[in-house]
Formats: C-alpha cells, structure tokens, sequence
C-alpha cells in the first residue's frame, strides 16, 4: 500500500512533469540522430569528441527511443492511471449517490437559503419550484419531502477524461519509442525504392527494433523546383509513383510539409535535390544488363565540377566520374585499376566506354532527391489522445455541473446548491433562483 501511495502521488506526478519537460528542451538543444546526415555525425565526432561520447553513451541523442526516457513515461502512466482509478470511484459513488434531499445535506452546501412557507403550506408552491428549475434547464427528480434539480451531469466526467486523455498520449509515446522505425533514403528520376531496409541509407529503430514490411515500392518520376530568383527554390516537389503488386495504385506529390502516406508509412520530402549519372552496365560474358545510378554529392547550390566515386560491378575497376552542371550533356570517366588508369574521356548521352568484360553506357544526368521513410505505430495514438484531451477541455469550459437541492416541510423550503467551478458566477444564478422561488411563494 505504501508503493501504491507513492506511485499515486501527486508530487510524484509533477516530478514527471518536470523531467519529462526538461528533457524536451534537451532534445530540441541536442541535434537527434534522426535528423542529421552522417556528415554532421562525423564532424561532431571529430570536434567534440568528449561531448559526443557523453551524448552518444547517454542516448540524448535519440531520446525517445532509450530505455530510461520511456522508464519515466512509464512511471508518469503508471502514476496517472492509478490516479484515474481513484477519480472513477469516486465519480461513481458521486453518481449512486441518489438520497433524497434532507436538511443534514444542505446545511453541508456551499449555497444556502431558507423561504418561509405560508401556515400549512401550499401545494402549488412546489410545483412553482419545479417549474422554474426546469425552465432554468435542469433536469428535476422528484422527492416525498423535495426535489434534485439537476444540469451539465456529464461533466461529472470531466476530470476522468482528462486523465484519460493524458495517459493515452503517454501510451501513444511508449508504442512509438517501441516501435517506430525510419530512414533515409535517395532516389533518382526513374529510380525504384524496393521498400527493403538494405536500400536506405540510414535507419533508425525503436527499442524492439521492428523491421518494416514495405510490400509495395515507390518510383521516382520526376522532381521539379520553383525559384525566386535565380538561385533561392520557392517549391521543391518529388513526383512519385506507388507500385503494388506490379500495378502502379497510387500517384503523388511529396513536398514539404505534404508527405505521402501510404499503409501506414509515411514519406518525406528531405533535401532539396543533387545530380545523378545514370548508367547502364553490361557484362559480355552473360548478356546481363543493369541500369543504375551514381549520385552526385548534395550541394544547396550547383556551380563548378563535381565528382564522385564509384565500384564498377563484375570488376576489380574503379570509376570517377565528373559532372559540369553548364554541360549536362556530357560527363568525363576515369577507369582506375587501383591507381593505374586504364581509361579517360569525355562520355557524350548514349555514348560507352569498353572495358573488356563489361561496357558502360552513359544514358544521361536526372536528378536524385533526398527522402525520409518513416512508420510510427504510436502517432494514432497521439492524436486520438490530442482528440480526447480537447474534448476534456471543451468539457470542463462548457459542461460545468451543477445541482440543486430543495427540502419541505410546514414551515419553510431549505435551498441548497453546489458546482465544480466558477462558483461566483453560480452565485448570481443561484440567488436569481432562490428569488423568483421566494416571489412565487408570496404571490
């Protein structure tokens, strides 16, 4: 019992506030992962070796996928959930709760009065009394000795379906910390996403570490950007396809802040756009031939020559290639066996190289575009605990309860009332009340 205390603690419950809040700041301070490219890993290894190590051991780097941040959400789960229990007792003896009205209950009333009756009383009177709470909006339930006036009974609830609320987003984040998965991913224009994990280039992982079950690919059609002016896009947009079962069923634009989502993953646009060698490579021997694509490395402005590297397939060569965006109908290759060359030239669209065993086709420079796949089972969870947590909120503005008690006897009517907030404004309808019952008594 004296865990169960603690863990229902209200202090408690602010102490998890507090370190939960604390620890957003934190990863909103501290670059996560997930959002950095492996350059800005590296250099943040090499200039702050020390602070990285601590961040990295400490996982503030991914903090909503470590063990001790999604310990604390449990805790704070567990603390509102017992809380919650209590809340519903006792709502629900609140509810039962139907004695009839007695002059023992009002005087423990916040809101009193007593009306003088007429000798003898007066039927009339009482029906006067009802008439006006029903006509005030308040449900009356009729007594032998008096009556129980009353209005906004649902918001009884209130408090509940704010606890409800909160630990139902706390849930959605222990599933997602569990579950969720996402990585990055580059696509040139014609270029198809398997939706294997083995073709992003980054992935991130929740603490069950989850596979995706992509079953379905996603192909590049087309990329296109807007500017300003000559150097400052206005829109970037990559046009997709989505392929399944061999039948493209769905067709979309990503840009910012318009992912695609599609079974439960969702899409995003990442970088602004590079350029892409695309290349076709055929091996003498088989007859195989493959088409594939050699990004060029990203740069928010293109101007100059840019190269990269690259592994011939079905050989022991090594290419570099050399891309001029004022030429885009041309490239340079070198074909290196170690560090000897074996061939050099300018490269036109359509034209090969023969390398002996394998010829290379140039088929042309397309642009690539950088992508973030994502599943996180936890967000409908999130939003529907969003969802409730408004519906509380709107609750506990405009669903205020409200409940008057009135007992008889010979000589007078007792008048009772309560509410669970705003309790000055109640004042003036209670009074408003008790004095329309008190004219009707001496009309």
């Amino acid at each position: 019992m004296g865990l169960i205390k603690l863990l229902r603690s209200r202090k408690l419950a602010v102490a998890f506030i507090v370190f939960i809040t604390v620890f957003l700041v934190l990863s909103t301070v501290i670059p996560q992962k997930s959002a950095m490219s492996d350059a800005e890993l590296f250099r943040l290894r090499i200039n702050r070796p020390g602070l990285s190590g601590f961040i990295s051991f400490t996982g503030l780097d991914h903090m909503y996928t470590t063990w001790w941040f999604l310990g604390i959400v449990f805790l704070f789960s567990l603390n509102i959930a017992l809380n919650l229990y209590e809340r519903v007792k006792m709502t629900v003896r609140q509810v039962r709760n139907g004695n009839p009205p007695s002059p023992e209950r009002i005087k423990g009333l916040p809101f009193q009065s007593a009306i003088s009756l007429p000798q003898g009383g007066d039927e009339n009177i009482r029906k006067n009394g009802n008439r006006i709470l029903s006509e005030a909006g308040y449900r009356v339930e009729e007594y032998p000795d008096g009556f129980i006036a009353s209005k906004g009974r649902p918001g009884i609830w209130n408090a509940s379906l704010f606890h409800v609320s909160l630990l139902v987003v706390l849930l959605g984040v222990l599933v997602s910390g569990l579950t969720k998965f996402g990585g990055n991913l580059e696509l040139s224009e014609g270029q198809v996403f398997g939706g294997k994990t083995e073709e992003l280039i980054n992935r991130w992982y929740g603490i069950l570490k989850i596979e995706p079950d992509m079953n379905f690919s996603v192909v590049l059609k087309k990329f296109n950007v807007e500017y300003w002016d000559a150097e400052y896009p206005k829109l970037f947009r990559s046009v997709v396809d989505v392929i399944e079962g061999g039948k493209i069923v769905l067709s979309k634009n990503i840009e910012m802040n318009e992912p695609l989502r599609y079974k439960g993953y969702s899409f995003y646009q990442l970088k602004y756009y590079g350029y892409s060698a695309s290349l076709s490579i055929k091996d003498k021997n088989t007859g195989n031939e493959v088409r594939g694509y050699v990004n060029f490395p990203y740069r928010e402005r293109y101007s100059g020559v840019v190269s990269q590297n690259f592994m011939i397939p079905h050989t022991d060569f090594r290419a570099v290639l050399r891309f001029d965006i004022a030429y885009p109908g041309i490239i340079v290759i070198s074909v290196l066996s170690g560090n000897t060359p074996v061939w050099e030239g300018v490269v036109p669209q359509g034209g090969s190289i023969d390398l002996g065993s394998v010829q290379i086709v140039f088929q042309g420079i397309v642009k690539w575009t950088g992508l973030f796949a994502s599943r996180d089972r936890g967000v409908p969870v999130v939003y529907a605990g969003f969802a409730l947590l408004i519906l509380s909120v709107f609750g506990i503005v405009f669903v205020v309860p409200k409940t008057f008690y009135a007992f008889y006897d010979e000589k007078r009517i007792l008048v009772g009332a309560k509410t669970s907030r705003d309790k000055e404004v109640f004042r003036e309808e209670f009074e408003e009340i008790v004095g329309r019952i008190r004219r009707a008594v001496d009309e």
